[in-house]
């Protein structure tokens, strides 16, 4: 079994910020936060450090196993598992979005391609909007109405690391600009312009 104090461990080595911000979170809380960002961060691994695309396919599979057998409590394939399990079986995380999360990462490895600014709001809310989703209901949070800020957050805090990170991610042969598909090849207009209409 996963210790918690592993989790903080991950969240402090991990993002600094993140670990100082979660101090303000009540007790309860901190550790459940430290617990799902210890999940996602595993999950990120088993793609990032996977050593074929095959192989963080497989990664995802067994995260997405877990999560689907969890209400049947079946064996856990990735230790990590362990971080989130409880919060789901505590129903105080939505398996849904945990899965929807998994989608994203297997977007990427598929190669998802940005046409429309639809193809890029979908992208953002697998990748970022989901987890704003969890931490608004791991902070209890019950008003409905809250999800879709919380979707809102999750989408302009991804819609930053792309803008952020364009010149790495294009050199990884990938692009999250709505219709540019080389980004190093795009005028700087160009590419000013896809940010613009998003």
């Amino acid at each position: 079994m996963i210790q918690r104090q592993s989790a903080q461990d991950i969240i402090h080595r991990s993002s600094r910020s993140f670990s100082i911000a979660s101090w303000f979170l009540p007790v309860a809380t901190r550790s459940k936060v430290w617990a799902l960002y210890a999940w996602c961060r595993s999950l990120d691994d088993a793609v990032d450090l996977a050593t074929s695309p095959s192989q963080a396919k497989e990664n995802l599979r067994r995260f997405e196993t877990d999560l689907i057998g969890a209400h049947d409590l079946e064996p856990t394939q990735q230790p990590a598992s362990e971080w989130i399990l409880p919060l789901v079986l505590d129903r105080q995380i939505n398996s849904r979005h945990a899965l929807e999360l998994i989608e994203g990462m297997r977007m990427d490895l598929e190669g998802y391609e940005v046409q429309t600014d639809a193809d890029l709001e979908k992208y953002c809310y697998h990748a970022a909007g989901t987890v704003g989703l969890m931490m608004t209901s791991l902070m209890g949070v019950k008003e409905k109405a809250a999800d879709r800020h919380a979707i809102a957050l999750g989408v302009a805090m991804q819609l930053t690391n792309i803008a952020r990170d364009v010149k790495e991610d294009a050199q990884m042969g990938r692009s999250y600009l709505p219709g540019i598909t080389k980004p190093l090849e795009a005028k700087a207009d160009d590419i000013a312009q896809g940010f613009a209409k998003s």
